[in-house]
């Protein structure tokens, strides 16, 4: 008999058998690289501008907030920085993306990137 301490990914379906108090919560953690949550990966200004201005622009303007997160990005492209941008929704066909919305998961803080712009 083969046991297992993890879910199995490549798997149907997986039994489980669990002993806790009164409904224990299982904790799911989540790993993804950010560029497969994004629509664009850039290191270049006119890009990051034309992604704003299409996400949260309004005839060809943007309003204070977005305009300071784009000051921001447009900051960090100067340093050297790689820019991601994407949308997360409900209407895909990927699983990371659905899980992230349906679980309200959200984008966690982390030393490794910071968080420009979430809405």
């Amino acid at each position: 008999m083969k046991i297992r301490y993890q879910f199995v990914a490549n798997s149907s379906s997986t039994s489980f058998v669990i002993a806790g108090g009164d409904n224990p919560v299982i904790k799911i953690t989540l790993e993804v690289p950010v560029s497969d949550l994004s629509d664009l990966v850039t290191n270049d200004s006119s890009e990051i501008k034309k992604w704003f201005l299409d996400n949260c622009g309004w005839n060809g303007e943007l309003e204070e907030y977005c305009q300071k997160r784009l000051d921001i990005a447009l900051k960090q492209i100067a340093n050297g920085k790689t820019i991601y941008a994407g949308n997360i929704s409900n209407e895909t066909e990927n699983n990371v993306e659905n899980a992230i919305y349906y679980l309200e998961i959200g984008l966690p803080m982390s030393e490794d990137y910071e968080i420009i712009y979430y809405r």
